[in-house]
């Protein structure tokens, strides 16, 4: 894979120049955070909703990325209220580019907004529908051409909102028309092949959006940082629509990252930026004991997998059927280790399995048993051991549990087996006023059982030989 640097001055050049040269071209871009009431100057709110597209500023809705940003607000209205935004006039034909319009949009139902061009400064507008949104949740990026419209020179773009009450919170932000990319943007960021210290970046482009470049400007960031680790101009290796690049001996264990890649198609002419999700690197393994007696995200990400589940007030939370908890990778013999678990179930008779694997995959889990909870939201404490698995005493395995149903884990502790093993399960089965019958799960030849009389404060040792046993 080929590096390509740049001389310092070749750096300063393309600094000063183009940023001119981009933001010449741009014809609207408003953001809305200077905003305090009403709409920005130039621009024009009207419908038959009396709080029609207003500032985000002094409510319970943000814009993109927590700024500012103006909504509409559905909650309020009654069904079938109008609220209309329009935008300044624009001069498309002063520009020898094709353009694009581009902003934010937040939680819309279908049909609550429809965007139109009007090329009689928003005298009218209904004959020319540019989009027709449809159900959004979150944020998402719309993108419209207006190439069709290049030669007009008294356009206004008119988003038309619609209420329907008590359903959505429609909110735009970041409007731009700005021209169209000749050098497209990246998408699907993405990281494979990860290591401890070593990850492939991958990413490819949409049909349509802009040639693809030959020179790209990798960064590399640590999670919640601005300044980037590695900053290098690469050409990738490419696969098809897949292009890729190769990063060696660059991270660090257990860390978080993220990337961004833009493309260089000329001295003038780059893509907007990409940037991609969170990724971890992969942890060292862990020696025994591992121990997480209260449960939080700073003890355990990334090193544990977490699939599927919420971290609550101290509490792990697993949702049903698809979710697991795996340890980080241990440095341990995988049949000769012992994990106690404080957890809670929601369901009497459902429970969990456990068990060993090579890896957070869980591709060739190694299923050892089965624990069936004997309460609802009780919280229950249990030990379980790996010595019947598949792996022996292979290491750097990683144990496991997955629930058949929701279920809660307070805390856990991974240790060595001990020589003589735990009680499990214990319970009684049967009482009267005479005796008490108990049983449990254990192979010891005896066992020394204690009883708690609660209202006399007193206790009872007793010693049994059988399993189950009757206590008299």
């Amino acid at each position: 894979m080929k590096k390509v640097y740049s001389f310092l001055t070749a750096l300063l050049v393309t600094t000063l120049l183009i940023p001119w040269q981009l933001n010449a071209q741009i014809l609207l871009d408003e953001n809305f955070d200077d905003l305090t009431s009403g709409v920005p100057e130039g621009w024009v709110a009207e419908g038959t909703y009396s709080k029609s597209w207003q500032s985000t500023k002094d409510s319970y809705t943000s814009g993109w990325e927590n700024s500012y940003g103006v909504f509409f607000n559905c909650y309020s209205a009654s069904t079938g209220l109008t609220a209309i935004l329009k935008s300044p006039v624009i001069d498309l034909s002063s520009s020898t580019k094709d353009m694009i319009l581009s902003f934010y949009l937040y939680d819309a139902e279908e049909d609550d907004i429809k965007v139109y061009l009007s090329t009689d400064g928003g005298a009218t507008y209904e004959s020319t529908l540019l989009l027709e949104c449809a159900k959004i949740s979150g944020w998402q990026t719309i993108e419209i051409p207006l190439a069709a419209y290049k030669t007009e020179s008294n356009v206004c773009i008119v988003w038309h909102g619609v209420s329907s009450y008590g359903y959505s919170r429609p909110t735009l932000d970041n409007i731009m028309i700005a021209p169209a990319p000749s050098c497209a943007q990246a998408e699907n960021l993405a990281v494979t092949d990860v290591t401890q210290n070593d990850a492939t970046l991958t990413w490819s482009f949409a049909q349509g959006k802009g040639a693809a470049a030959e020179e790209y400007a990798i960064e590399v960031f640590l999670n919640g940082q601005e300044k980037p680790l590695i900053s290098e101009t690469v050409e990738p290796e490419v696969n098809g629509n897949v292009y890729s690049y190769a990063v060696e001996g660059e991270f660090t264990s257990g860390t978080a990252y993220y990337f961004t890649v833009k493309g260089i198609c000329g001295s003038d002419d780059e893509a907007a930026i990409a940037k991609s999700s969170v990724f971890y690197t992969l942890c060292d393994p862990y020696e025994l004991p591992i121990v997480v007696d209260s449960i939080s995200a700073e003890k355990m990400l990334p090193c544990w997998t977490l699939n599927n589940s919420d971290m609550l007030d101290g509490t792990l939370y697993l949702n049903s059927g698809s979710s697991y908890l795996v340890t980080p990778s241990i440095l341990h013999a995988a049949n000769d280790i012992e994990v106690t678990l404080r957890y809670a179930g929601s369901s009497k008779g459902t429970g969990f399995y456990y068990g060993i694997a090579s890896d957070a995959s869980c591709s060739d889990f190694d299923t050892l048993g089965y624990v069936t909870h004997n309460s609802s939201y009780g919280e229950s404490e249990i030990s379980v051991n790996t010595a019947g698995t598949k792996f022996g005493d292979a290491t750097g395995k990683v144990f496991a549990i997955r629930p058949d149903t929701y279920m809660f884990i307070y805390g856990i502790n991974v240790h060595q087996k001990p020589c003589c093993p735990s009680v499990e399960q214990v319970q009684a089965v049967a009482i009267d006023s005479a005796s008490i019958e108990v049983s449990w799960l254990g192979s010891a030849a005896s066992y020394n059982i204690t009883l708690v009389d609660t209202v006399a404060n007193e206790t009872i040792n007793r010693t049994a030989t059988t399993n189950p046993a009757v206590l008299g």
